[in-house]
Formats: structure tokens, C-alpha cells, sequence
């Protein structure tokens, strides 16, 4: 019997890009960050692959508007998620480019392709109802961001707002 050591290759792990982002406006009740509900229950960001020759800038602007039908401003780039997952017995990585996004026009209402609901979360409730760790920390970055910048809104504001009525 002849031993041989065989080399054992490591199912190399498909590489996926997606974009998204953080929409915000500010309302009477303060800041307010838009997040959308899966198929699978959870709140999270929106967010989706890029179509052939957009940025991800671009990738990020329409996604967001395909899914919550918010038109968006790009207000900075927050970072990007990195994750592992399996699926149908395959290895995937994913990296996601998020932005802070504010709202220039539109009304929230969901894309029923792609999610069960959409739904204005205060900063606290978005951290309380996202269920993946990334959105947890894009989120911070996103409202750390928002305080750090002081005037990053110019979009419209929710009826029944007032210029000054920040909080």
C-alpha cells in the first residue's frame, strides 16, 4: 500500500460587492434614519449590487431609491461592512460601501420585490431594531457623522417642521 498526502484545496469563497446607505432626515421628533424589514424579519439598511459601469456612489443612490423611494444626497462615506456567509453550500464574502445619505425628496413606502416594510427609526430605536452587527456600527458612524458636522441636512424636512427645530 503506498501512502500519498494528498493536498487538500480550499473551497475558495465567492467574493460579492453590494452599496447602501443610511437615509436620514430630521423631523419634528428630531433625527430620523430610514431602515427597511427582510423577508427574513430583520431591520436593516438598505442596500444592492451595482449595475454594470455605476460607482458605488451611484449603486448607492439608486438602491435606496429602488427600495424606500427616497431620493438622497451623498453626505459622506461612512465605511464598509465586511462579512462571511454559506449558501447552498457555498462559501460568500461580501463587502458593503455604506454612506450617510440625506433625504431630498420622496415619501418612505417599501419595495415589496425586496422588503416587508420600511419604517423611520430615532437613532436609539435603530440601534435597538437593526439585527447585524455591521448596520449596528455603520449606524453609530452614521449619527456620529450627523453630530460631527452640525449642518450636514439641507433636505426638506417632515411636515410640520421648523428650520430651527433641531435636536
Amino acid at each position: 500500500m503506498v501512502a500519498r498526502n494528498w493536498t487538500v484545496k480550499k473551497k475558495a469563497s465567492k467574493r460579492l460587492y453590494s452599496a447602501g446607505g443610511v437615509p436620514f432626515r430630521m423631523s419634528a421628533n428630531g433625527l430620523e434614519f430610514a431602515m427597511c424589514r427582510s423577508f427574513a424579519g430583520h431591520w436593516v439598511l438598505p442596500k444592492g449590487r451595482p449595475e454594470s459601469g455605476e460607482s458605488s456612489e451611484e449603486a448607492a443612490r439608486r438602491e435606496v431609491l429602488e427600495e424606500t423611494g427616497l431620493s438622497t444626497r451623498i453626505v459622506c462615506h461612512l465605511g464598509d461592512v465586511r462579512y462571511r456567509f454559506r449558501a447552498n453550500g457555498s462559501q460568500l464574502s461580501k463587502r458593503v460601501d455604506h454612506y450617510l445619505m440625506a433625504v431630498t425628496s420622496g415619501k418612505l413606502r417599501h419595495n415589496p420585490k425586496e422588503h416587508l416594510e420600511c419604517k423611520w427609526f430615532h437613532p436609539q430605536g435603530a440601534l435597538r431594531a437593526a439585527h447585524f452587527e455591521g448596520d449596528i456600527g455603520i449606524i453609530r458612524k452614521a449619527e456620529k457623522a450627523i453630530v460631527r458636522s452640525g449642518a450636514a441636512y439641507s433636505g426638506p424636512r417632515a411636515k410640520g417642521t421648523r428650520k430651527g427645530n433641531r435636536t
